[in-house]
């Protein structure tokens, strides 16, 4: 529509040009300022196009960047959630590792402690011999006692393991995308606890909240998030970290299960429902 605005214009200013010479000189002023007005519409039809045009480019890159700025926003969001799962799994296995190796340690003292039994049981025979009887029973029993704490203490050993490994795989398998430092479970909330001599203050993983319901927890708590200034037992081994989970940043402690701790104070992380939370140290598990 305007280039036919515009080619009828141009057509009439080269009409007008050219019946000016065949007219008289009192209307040849009149006839120029039609062929003025006529040229004139015609540039401000072509400026308001191009006007146009620009305007349209620049909404179009403007888009381009809006689409731009949220793809690399979503290539950073999935980079930081793979660092979170790469650091959990790496802490399962240290998990893993700490309670094989501890379970060897029990094995290798219980061994200890048979052979001492033994030894023991061997001296009194020999200066007690009219007791020989009662020390041949003795020893009978003491030795189906020994084979039976060996076997509970092996069968233990094997559950533990299990659990472990039972442990690392689920949450190997619902982490893909979690922040999280939940380690392998390693005792009841009922452990006897020692106090700690230099109490710590640092934050830890509690787990994932979805639906007013605990996805996975690291706390000893029922379905509701833990309280500000009340102490809780962990169920689970975790990282204590120096700073608030913006991003993890260095290890400064690990607590294990049954340790306790009081909450100084909770903060989500990510929209998947992940927590994390300030905690003090107050006590230790002795039998962990």
């Amino acid at each position: 529509m305007k280039f036919s605005i515009n080619k009828v214009a141009f057509s009439s200013c080269l009409l007008l040009s050219a019946l000016i010479p065949c007219v008289s000189y009192a209307s040849q002023d009149t006839f120029i300022l039609k062929l003025n007005n006529l040229v004139q519409l015609a540039l401000e039809e072509e400026d308001q196009r191009i006007a146009s045009e620009r305007e349209h480019i620049r909404l179009k890159l403007k888009n381009e960047e809006t689409l731009t700025l949220a793809l690399n926003q979503a290539v950073q969001d999935a980079l930081s959630q793979e660092k979170e799962s790469l650091e959990m799994e790496n802490a399962i296995i240290h998990a893993i590792a700490k309670q094989v190796e501890i379970d060897n340690i029990a094995l290798s003292q219980t061994e200890t402690n048979s052979d001492s039994i033994q030894n023991t049981i061997k001296v009194a025979s020999n200066t007690q011999t009219q007791d020989s009887n009662i020390n041949t029973k003795l020893t009978q029993n003491l030795q189906t006692a020994i084979n039976e704490s060996q076997n509970k203490i092996q069968q233990q050993v094997s559950q533990y393991r299990k659990t472990l490994l039972s442990e690392a795989s689920n949450n190997n398998s619902r982490h893909n995308n979690a922040p999280t430092t939940q380690l392998a479970k390693q005792g009841s909330s009922n452990s006897p606890l020692q106090v700690s001599a230099n109490k710590k203050v640092g934050w830890i993983y509690i787990g994932q909240y979805i639906n007013n319901s605990w996805a996975e927890k690291i706390l000893s708590i029922d379905k509701k998030l833990p309280s500000k200034g009340k102490d809780y037992k962990l169920d689970y081994s975790v990282y204590m970290r120096a700073k608030k989970p913006s991003r993890l940043s260095k290890v400064m402690n690990t607590l294990a299960s049954g340790d306790q701790v009081k909450i100084l104070d909770i903060r989500p992380s990510g929209k998947q429902g992940h927590y994390w939370a300030s905690v003090e140290l107050l006590a230790r598990n002795i039998l962990k």
